[in-house]
């Protein structure tokens, strides 16, 4: 379910009649807004205006934290609207000019989605998106969090030491470039052990719990203990209800990156790429 704040009819009718297969949950109360927000994976916003104080209000909205929903804002275009939407560096608010929403909406919509589907990839994606690491943190990243959508992906690498050697760089070089390139505050070991637990619990359809504990290069009490210390829960009950688990580690993304927020461009060619980006 997706949240649409809208305020005119004409507006809310205009993205429901595009957007007639994806299930919306309009309302014209901000307030109510921000609670199905606070639930859900992405929002979408209609302003009429989009004035200064529209702005402010969308600044709280766009809450911190690397795994906070999206927001697609639908508003007239005009120079003064692109300038304001611009002074939120986010890659996490989406502009769609009313006078495309027949064209565009449905594409922005299922560029977000499947990111959203997949926690692991979607914080990936929003950690390089919010630093400038080194290449190998890059590279790291890419290969934790299966950026390159690979179906069905690899298991995860277990071991920092291994990882960095890969990289070719020592685990204390490696650690060093993510404690000083990365928006969280944990280091890669723990991202390491999510990502074993949400790919095995991935594979348990189809394969026994100690089968998969063997392809993924660990012990079958080595999951138990990822599955208690990380998510609270047994293997049994992350096998049964998938989507706890994803929630469990949605709730963790934000308690180590709750305090980051995205930084603004340091340049104006890198500002130019990010608001051709966004807008």
């Amino acid at each position: 379910m997706i949240p649409l704040y809208h305020e005119t009819r004409a507006l809310r009718e205009a993205v429901e009649k595009v957007l007639a297969d994806v299930p919306l949950e309009p309302t014209a109360c901000r307030h109510e807004f921000e609670a199905l927000l606070a639930r859900a994976l992405a929002g979408i916003i209609c302003f009429r205006r989009c004035a200064e104080a529209d702005v402010k209000w969308l600044r709280t909205v766009s809450s911190p934290g690397l795994l906070a929903p999206s927001c697609i804002v639908i508003t007239p275009l005009s120079i003064s609207r692109v300038r304001r939407l611009r002074s939120i560096r986010s890659s996490r608010l989406h502009v769609v000019w009313a006078e495309e929403v027949d064209d565009r909406l449905v594409d922005v919509v299922a560029e977000i989605a499947p990111w959203h589907d997949d926690p692991l990839r979607w914080l990936g994606r929003r950690m390089l998106a919010a630093s400038s690491p080194h290449r190998s943190v890059v590279a790291a990243v890419e290969r934790i969090c299966n950026l390159s959508g690979d179906h069905p992906p690899s298991p995860p690498d277990t071991s920092v030491i291994e990882l960095a050697s890969s990289l070719g760089l020592s685990a204390d070089s490696f650690r060093r470039y993510w404690r000083e390139g990365t928006p969280l505050t944990c280091g890669p070991k723990r991202l390491l052990n999510w990502a074993v637990l949400l790919w095995a619990v991935r594979q348990r359809p189809r394969v026994r719990w100690d089968t998969i504990a063997k392809q993924a290069g660990v012990g079958r009490r080595t999951l138990e203990r990822y599955g208690q210390q990380l998510a609270g829960c047994t293997l049994a009950e992350a096998g049964r209800d998938p989507r706890l688990l994803k929630r469990r580690f949605r709730e963790w993304a934000t308690s180590v990156s709750e305090h980051m927020t995205e930084p603004a461009p340091t340049s104006g060619r890198q500002a130019q790429r990010r608001d051709q980006a966004h807008l």
